[in-house]
Formats: C-alpha cells, structure tokens, sequence
C-alpha cells in the first residue's frame, strides 16, 4: 500500500485499475463470444455444405446397425411408458390390474380423439407429449379390458357393478 498517496488519491488510483480490469474483461468475453459465433457458424456452413452426405452417412450407419438402434428405441420407449404409468399410480383404476403389458393411459374426460388430433400425435408418442408436458392432470391408468369397455359403452363393467 502506498501511504505517500492521499485517501482521495488512492480511491483514484483504485477505481482507474477497476476500469481498466473491467475494460480488459469485458475484451475477453467479448472475444471468447465471438469466437464461439465464429466456431458455432462455421460447424452450421460445414453442415449445409456437407448435409447430402451426412444424410448418407447417417443412413448407412442405420442400415449396419438397424436392429441395435430399434432395440434402443424399444427401451426407450419401455422405460418412458413405465415412467408415465408409474406417475398415474401404476395400476387400472378400475378394477387394480398391475401387470404394465395390460396397462395404457386413459382421457379421463373421453377426449382422446380430440386431444391426439390437437397435439397431431398419437400411439406411442403420447408418453413422450405427457413427459414433455409434465404429466398434466386429466389422463388415468386403465387395463385394454376397461379402457375398450369405457370407449365402447361408456362406463366399465366394474364400476356398473357396484353402483
């Protein structure tokens, strides 16, 4: 510390080596950004410039390991569905059917329809529009057995029994 200097001199003295820390910070986040920019539209040019054979190349890839990249798909189709019937209690919530291979997600409201035509989704792929919405209130878990006799006549046998 420099005591030859006044206390209004050094305040000075420190706030100039503040802007310049700052001036010289500033430079080299300004230039890493930019690099990035540099870096990200070069890859974006070399993709455009490259896209017919990278599709072929994607493609042969696929055709060598079809089967491998249809398990993975099948596994993770599996676990995203156990996951979305495992968030809406696991088991029909008519008459209490566990076994997952018996289980599918119901509209509590009968709006399936509509709903598959809203979202221009339907099958399997309304497990991932349940994960990618935070599975929303509205759906249930029934077996195939209560969920085609609720479609079909609008109430399960199991719950015309015991009204």
């Amino acid at each position: 510390m420099d005591h030859s200097l006044s206390p209004e001199e050094r305040h000075e003295k420190h706030l100039e080596y503040c802007r310049e820390y700052h001036k010289r910070t500033y430079a080299m986040r300004r230039d890493r950004k930019n690099a990035q920019t540099r870096e990200r539209r070069r890859a974006t040019n070399w993709y455009e410039a490259h896209k017919e054979e990278q599709k072929a190349n994607s493609k042969a890839y696929y055709q060598v390991h079809k089967e491998e990249q249809r398990a993975k798909g099948r596994a993770r189709h599996a676990a995203l569905r156990l996951e979305a019937l495992k968030h809406y209690g696991g088991q029909c919530a008519c008459c209490g059917e566990t076994e997952p291979k018996f289980l599918g997600i119901d509209h509590i409201d009968n709006n399936g329809a509509a709903h598959r035509k809203e979202i221009g989704r339907s099958g399997k792929a309304i497990y991932y529009w349940l994960r990618d919405n935070n599975y929303p209130k509205g759906f249930q878990v029934l077996c195939h057995n209560c969920n085609a006799a609720k479609g079909r006549y609008g109430i399960c046998p199991h719950q015309r029994d015991s009204q």
